[in-house]
């Protein structure tokens, strides 16, 4: 159906899921799909590492820590690639594929890079994470505004604005540029009931296309979950039995309208 409407389809499993037998199993089955774009081999990979490590000291966790992911990601790899020569295959850093794993990714991207050009890269950017989680944010911090660095009293503060948005997204770019890779976000979002969660979704997208980044936002109707279901609008005590908003009286979905309308090549 999607492919009646020319709709790029990318194709992931959770790690609960995850088997060669699967991607294999997928990889013979949509490999002649021209509206199959991508292969994401794992969404939101994360080691042991990862947990309980803040975001700051992302990048000092060592290489040899990785050594289990890259072998799994090198097999899920070359089993798709003995079915489908041509889908670009894509990966993700670790810790939850947040930009901040992404310099402990390189050499690894690299080396498989060497024999397939065909590799994306793939990055979800809920940054930060006081700001854009509605349980680390609990209605403590806006956008644009300050956002602590750490969770106690006293802690640093960083300013985030479309500025510093704009930043991360350069930082981004530059990578990109560095290591010869096409990079993409998978995801972006924010919850609903954040302050100024409508300019956030456009500052991201808007940042990111200025870089000439692709991006994907993340909006999803779930039941028991809304924080990112956007057709609530930003009201706290909206769901899906009791709000029927319109487009045009929902500033969330206003935003998702606006940057339907960006490109690359310069935004509205």
């Amino acid at each position: 159906m999607l492919s009646e409407f020319d709709i790029g389809v990318i194709l992931t499993l959770h790690h609960r899921v995850l088997s060669v037998q699967l991607w294999t199993l997928i990889a013979t089955e949509f490999c002649r799909q021209p509206n199959v774009i991508g292969y994401d081999l794992i969404n939101e990979p994360n080691i042991t590492a990862d947990v309980d490590c803040h975001f700051t000291d992302v990048r000092n966790i060592a290489k040899t820590a990785l050594a289990e992911y890259f072998d799994t990601v090198t097999t899920y790899w070359q089993q798709v690639r003995s079915v489908d020569e041509i889908t670009p295959v894509i990966i993700e850093p670790t810790f939850w594929a947040k930009p901040h794993a992404l310099s402990l990714c390189s050499d690894f991207i690299q080396r498989i890079r060497a024999s397939d050009s065909n590799i994306i890269v793939s990055v979800h950017f809920y940054e930060p994470q006081r700001l854009v989680s509605s349980k680390m944010n609990n209605g403590r911090y806006k956008f644009p505004g300050t956002v602590p660095l750490y969770d106690c009293q006293n802690s640093e503060e960083e300013c985030w604005d479309e500025e510093r948005i704009d930043h991360e997204m350069k930082s981004l770019h530059d990578w990109e540029i560095q290591h010869d890779v096409k990079l993409f976000i998978g995801e972006f979002g924010i919850a609903r009931q954040t302050a100024g969660a409508a300019d956030y979704i456009r500052a991201v997208a808007a940042a990111s296309l200025s870089h000439s980044i692709s991006c994907f936002v993340y909006s999803f109707r779930e039941t028991t979950w809304d924080d990112m279901n956007y057709e609530l609008g930003p009201e706290r005590t909206a769901s899906i039995l009791n709000t029927r908003l319109s487009w045009n009286d929902n500033p969330l979905t206003k935003a998702l309208m606006d940057i339907s309308q960006m490109s690359a090549a310069g935004h509205t």
